[in-house]
């Protein structure tokens, strides 16, 4: 039973990456990599700068949130070492994947000489959680109650299907919410015991985690091709695509994420090819 644990998560992420790179090959079959670089010269420089600001502003947010997650912890964590560590710890697990334990490490080295240690950093990363899906759960919702006219033309789902599932999703973050204003006694998670985080902490957490998702997103929806969908129609797909990515364990969500996105957007070869080189960009 242990070997078959150890095992399952390692096969099912290279099952994964394999579905996603052969469905990836599969809609690139007709894209050579002239076609992807000939489209570098349409995104322009405004394109690329617009698309760089949206990025600071997702990484700026992605502070605010960490420092929500632990300035409660230690009195020697300010805001300028939390937001480094959590600059350098995102960046690494962006790349890298497996964030628990890829993001965890960086923070904890760069945060440990200030008095954080393991217990703590386990509680601020189980706020983390809480505050990723709280903000995932909102953005999606928003997303779809916005965007529900253009997810209906694109054949996926009906408007009404689309403003149903966002009002739910919407429903189960103030569920939530509610849960931690009457949740008295400590959880525990990891075998940590931590309180539920207050009400007014995580409505603050939402606010700059939707800010995030709003940012990255707009990082590459500025870069793509004139497409008929509209941003709260792609913000739903990049939270899609986000997710998947994530849960999937394949380091950076490589093939994963670009799999969604163009199965979503794909279209002309033209299409494609700007597409895939506003991922790369």
């Amino acid at each position: 039973m242990k070997f078959f644990k150890k095992w399952a998560g390692i096969i099912f992420t290279l099952a994964i990456f394999a579905l996603s790179l052969h469905s990836l090959s599969r809609q690139l079959e007709q894209i050579h990599l002239e076609d992807i670089l000939a489209e570098f010269s349409r995104v322009g420089y405004t394109g690329v700068f617009y698309s760089l600001l949206a990025v600071i502003g997702s990484f700026i947010a992605l502070t605010f949130v960490d420092y929500i997650a632990f300035f409660h912890l230690t009195k020697e964590l300010g805001y300028k070492k939390i937001a480094l560590a959590s600059i350098a710890g995102y960046g690494v697990s962006y790349n890298l994947g497996f964030s628990a334990i890829t993001g965890s490490a960086v923070r904890y080295r760069l945060l440990n000489k200030d008095g954080l240690d393991g217990n703590n950093l386990t509680i601020a990363l189980a706020r983390l959680f809480i505050f990723f899906w709280l903000s995932a759960g909102i953005v999606f919702g928003v997303a779809l109650l916005l965007g529900s006219s253009g997810i209906e033309k694109s054949g996926l789902i009906t408007s009404t299907i689309s403003k149903s599932v966002g009002l739910t999703s919407i429903l189960l973050v103030l569920m939530s919410l509610a849960f931690f204003y009457f949740k008295k006694r400590k959880m525990v998670i990891a075998g940590i015991r931590i309180r539920a985080p207050r009400v007014p902490e995580s409505l603050i957490a939402i606010c700059f985690g939707f800010l995030d998702w709003s940012c990255a997103a707009f990082a590459l929806y500025i870069l793509l091709p004139e497409l008929s969908i509209s941003y709260p129609h792609f913000l739903c797909l990049f939270v899609i695509a986000q997710i998947s990515g994530l849960i999937s364990h394949v380091p950076g969500g490589l093939g994963v994420f670009e799999t969604v996105i163009l199965s979503e957007l794909g279209g002309s070869k033209h299409h494609i090819a700007a597409m895939m080189s506003a991922l790369i960009v």
